[in-house]
């Protein structure tokens, strides 16, 4: 370049989003699998006006979020749908994750499926998305906790579903 011709690399800035909320535990307030995904327009509403937000300052969203069944996954896949990058934490490798999953039950064996084809989307190579395995102990329920702090350390944002019930 010469010194009379503009700079044409910019870097964007990037406001990592962090996410938490609740897994599918029915007869509790706000779990039940319908209640979460009755989120679905306020987490869309939420991630657009980010965005929105972002791009009045000239950068962009990103997702960074863990991959339990229920509330976790509709964010994801929300995200996914608007065209925001995820960045997947998992508290162990997706094998032991796995176990996680009820595969007898058909909605968690399904969810399986849709946090499996998040994860491999991470490995595509035109891909934006990532996945990291938390560091620290594997072991439940101490790695969930681990994995939320890392998430909550690189946020710039924390977005949550609540259920509102204290205990």
């Amino acid at each position: 370049m010469t010194p009379n011709t503009p700079n044409k690399l910019t870097v964007k800035p990037v406001w990592l989003v962090a996410f938490s909320g609740h897994r599918p535990k029915p007869g509790e307030l706000g779990r039940s699998r319908e209640a979460i995904e009755g989120c679905r327009d306020s987490l869309r509403m939420v991630f657009e006006e980010l965005q929105a937000s972002a791009a009045n300052h000239g950068g962009n969203i990103e997702l960074i979020s863990s991959l339990a069944e229920g509330a976790d996954l509709l964010a994801i896949g929300v995200a996914d749908e608007l065209g925001v990058p995820v960045h997947l934490n998992l508290p162990m490798s997706p094998e032991e994750f796995a176990a996680d999953f009820d595969q007898q039950d058909p909605h968690s064996a399904e969810a399986w499926a849709m946090a499996q084809a998040f994860i491999e989307k991470t490995s595509a190579k035109e891909s934006n998305w990532t996945c990291r395995i938390a560091t620290g102990d594997s072991a439940r329920p101490g790695c969930y906790h681990d994995t939320n702090l890392q998430i909550l350390e690189a946020a710039d944002v924390l977005v949550t579903v609540n259920n509102e019930n204290p205990s």
